[in-house]
């Protein structure tokens, strides 16, 4: 039975999904994540293996009956046409923010967004609960896009999937 800190683990590092090929040279070259309050959490990695691109979506779902707690994951992956892949991240790199802005807002329910990008020498992950702040509307501009290009190259999902919460809408 697998935990939710499987679970997590599972959306952070999806070259770890078991249901999927095991790609053990691989690069996690851009993660994107959405973590709602209420519904499906869901990740979108885009791969880079012997200079072929992929995007794996993982999709985490918690679930209950009868007092007990399931947590399940649904990972796909598909093949990424270089060009796409090369221009999203060419998009990512050329977007310019102020990374520590001030952020008055309080807010209790709706969902947790973010990119990541990791090499050898650098990590930089952002990430932004409701409405991204002004100052980043590049970014969360990007993410929405991303989103709908990766998902348009993957299988459909069965579990519904948005690229922002409605009610940050």
């Amino acid at each position: 039975m697998q935990t939710e800190e499987d679970a997590r683990r599972l959306l952070e590092r999806p070259l770890d999904h078991p249901g999927l090929v095991q790609r053990r040279r691989a690069n996690q070259e851009v993660r994107i994540w959405r973590a709602p309050s209420f519904d499906p959490e869901s990740s979108w990695t885009m791969i880079v293996d012997k200079s072929e691109w992929f995007v794996r979506r993982v999709v985490y779902v918690r679930r209950s009956a009868a007092g007990e707690i399931w947590h399940d994951t649904f990972a796909s992956e598909a093949r990424l046409a270089e060009p796409v892949a090369l221009s999203l991240v060419r998009d990512l790199r050329a977007i310019r923010i102020a990374p520590f802005v001030k952020i008055s807002e309080l807010g209790l329910d709706g969902a947790r967004y973010g990119v990541e990008t990791t090499s050898f020498m650098t990590q930089v992950r952002l990430s932004w609960w409701g409405k991204a702040p002004e100052e980043w509307d590049a970014l969360r501009s990007w993410y929405g896009a991303t989103v709908g290009v990766l998902e348009s190259h993957l299988p459909a999902s069965t579990t519904p999937l948005q690229a922002f919460h409605p009610w940050v809408e």
